[in-house]
């Protein structure tokens, strides 16, 4: 009898069998932002304030009133390639024309820690030439993981100190 007792403790414990229900609440701050409407944008926080790339860039301190900065569009095409938050600046990791059927693209740099100006890092950089890849910040560098040039799919992994110089760190992830 005592093995039972203690396996049913150990069940409800190990595998989640108890019944404490957790409950999240979203709150809607704004039902219309400031911002154009759209999707697939990405928002930051820097210096206290929220960041918004949407037809430029918009400030929010408070999630719920936005404004309107001098930020023009970087060339960056956020539903196929990505930012990132890098050394106090906001870094956008090249540009797209077209589609991914039949799409340009180039390996400019730039970025923005002011909010009203891109900062030309590089016309022409070594960030290779795709979409679809996974875009991130870990121990001082940017990291480029996969992706797609419009033939062929990548499973390598880049790293840059600087977001100008990449170098792949793998050719093939496991």
């Amino acid at each position: 009898m005592k093995f039972i007792l203690i396996f049913i403790c150990l069940c409800s414990t190990a595998f989640g069998c108890h019944s404490t229900k957790t409950e999240y609440v979203w709150n809607e701050v704004a039902s219309k932002a400031a911002f154009p409407q759209g999707y697939n944008y990405p928002v930051f926080v820097m210096n206290g304030k929220m960041f918004a790339l949407q037809k430029g860039g918009w400030l929010s301190g408070d999630g719920k009133n936005w404004t309107k900065t001098e930020l023009t569009e970087s060339g960056l095409n956020s539903g196929y390639q990505e930012y990132v938050q890098f050394k106090d600046a906001i870094y956008a990791l090249g540009t797209m024309q077209g589609n991914y059927t039949n799409m340009q693209l180039s390996s400019k740099i730039v970025r923005t820690s002011d909010f009203k100006t891109w900062e030309t890092l590089a016309e022409k950089s070594e960030l290779p030439a795709r979409v679809f890849y996974g875009a991130t910040v870990f121990k001082d560098k940017i990291w480029l993981v996969g992706g797609y040039d419009g033939k062929n799919y990548f499973n390598d992994i880049w790293n840059s100190e600087d977001g100008v110089k990449w170098k792949r760190v793998v050719e093939k992830a496991a």
